[in-house]
C-alpha cells in the first residue's frame, strides 16, 4: 500500500475512535520491520498488554520444540509427577502441550485470570492449583480460554530450558528483537513467570513479535523460530465460538497456538485484554499494533478496527 492509503485507514480508524471516545493510546502500521505510521495519545511508555503474553509464550515453546526440547504431544505432568493427584492419570495425566497451547485441556474453567489472581485464588502453588482440578472435558476436544492452560506450557519450557521464562524470552526472543531485555512480567508467588498474562512493553516493541511471525520466523536477517512453528501456530487448531456459523466481523473465529485467527484473508493476531492487538496481514507484507488503556468498550474498539481498517483493506 502506499503512504497515502496507509493514512487514509489509520487517520478515518483514529477519527471514529476520537468521536466514540475509545481509548486508543498507540497504533502503529509495521511495513515489514520499518514503522511507517503512527499515532500516540499519551507518552511511550511501556504497558501492560494483558494476553498478549501468551503469545510471546508460545514462541518460546516453539523455540524449545525446534531444538527438541519439547515435543506437542509431550504430556504436562511427565516433566511434574509429583504434582499429578492421586489416582488422576487417566484425567489431568493427560493433558498434553498441544491441548495447553490450543485452550483445550478439558479443565473448562478460566483458571488464573486477573481478577482471581488479584483475590490470591490459586496462590502460592498456581500449577498444584491447576492440576488439582478435575476433567470436564477430554484433553483436546473442546476450547475454554484459560492462562492455567498458557501456565503449564510457561512451566515446562522452564523445566526443559533451565531458565525462567522471562529471562528465556529475553535472551532468545527480545534480544534479536531489539526489545528491552529487562522488560517487566508477571511472576508468580513461587518465583515463576505466569506466562499468560502481565508483560509490559511499548507498542512497537509488542508488535516486532507479529513483525516476525510475518517473516516466517526471521527478524533482522537472523532466523528465531522456523517456519514451521510459524506456519503451524498461526493455523486453526480448534474452535473458539461455539456458533457454527458466526458474524463475518467476529473476532472469535478460531484459535491456534496461543493466537487468533482473523475473518478475513489469512490475517490473524496477537491479543490482549482491553485492545491490545497485533493484527498480522500476510497479504500487505504489514502489521498493525495498537494498545489502548483498560477499558469497558472492547467490542467498540474491535468494531471500529474491523469497519475502519480490515474491511477496507479486505472486502
Amino acid at each position: 500500500m502506499t503512504q497515502q492509503e496507509i493514512n487514509a485507514l489509520l487517520s478515518g480508524f483514529i477519527r471514529r475512535a476520537e468521536a466514540e471516545q475509545l481509548p486508543v493510546e498507540a497504533i502503529v502500521w509495521m511495513q515489514g520491520e520499518t514503522p511507517v505510521w503512527q499515532y500516540r495519545s499519551c507518552p511511550d511508555v511501556p504497558r501492560n498488554i494483558y494476553s498478549h503474553t501468551k503469545s510471546f509464550t508460545g514462541t518460546a515453546v516453539g523455540i524449545c520444540i525446534d531444538e527438541g526440547l519439547l515435543h506437542l504431544t509431550d504430556r504436562v505432568v511427565d516433566f511434574f509427577p509429583e504434582y499429578l493427584p492421586e489416582g488422576a492419570e487417566s484425567t489431568v495425566g493427560q493433558i498434553t502441550l498441544r491441548d495447553a497451547l490450543t485452550m483445550s485441556s478439558g479443565l473448562m474453567e478460566p483458571l488464573l485470570m486477573t481478577p482471581e489472581r488479584k483475590r490470591g485464588v490459586g496462590a502460592p502453588d498456581y500449577l498444584r492449583f491447576v492440576l488439582s482440578h478435575p476433567l470436564k472435558a477430554a484433553p483436546g476436544s473442546a476450547f475454554c480460554y484459560s492462562n492455567g492452560d498458557t501456565y503449564l506450557a510457561a512451566r515446562m519450557v522452564e523445566k526443559v530450558t533451565g531458565m525462567r521464562l522471562d529471562r528465556f524470552v529475553a535472551e532468545r526472543v527480545f534480544r534479536p528483537l531489539g526489545i528491552d531485555e529487562n522488560a517487566r512480567w508477571e511472576i508468580d508467588p513461587m518465583g515463576h513467570t505466569l506466562g499468560g498474562s502481565g508483560l509490559f512493553l511499548k507498542c512497537g516493541d509488542m508488535c516486532k513479535l507479529g513483525v516476525l511471525y510475518l517473516q516466517n520466523g526471521v527478524y533482522a536477517g537472523k532466523r528465531i523460530v522456523s517456519q514451521a512453528w510459524v506456519d503451524d501456530a498461526r493455523r486453526v487448531h480448534i474452535a473458539s465460538n461455539p456458533n457454527p456459523h458466526p458474524d463475518p466481523d467476529d473476532w472469535n473465529c478460531g484459535y491456534g497456538y496461543q493466537c487468533w485467527n482473523l475473518p478475513r484473508g489469512e490475517a490473524y493476531q496477537f491479543n490482549g485484554a482491553y485492545g491490545q492487538y497485533s493484527l498480522i496481514l500476510p497479504e500487505h507484507g504489514a502489521v498493525i499494533g495498537v494498545q489502548c488503556t483498560e477499558n469497558d468498550v472492547t467490542g467498540s474498539i474491535t468494531r471500529a478496527l474491523q469497519g475502519e481498517v480490515l474491511s477496507r483493506l479486505y472486502d
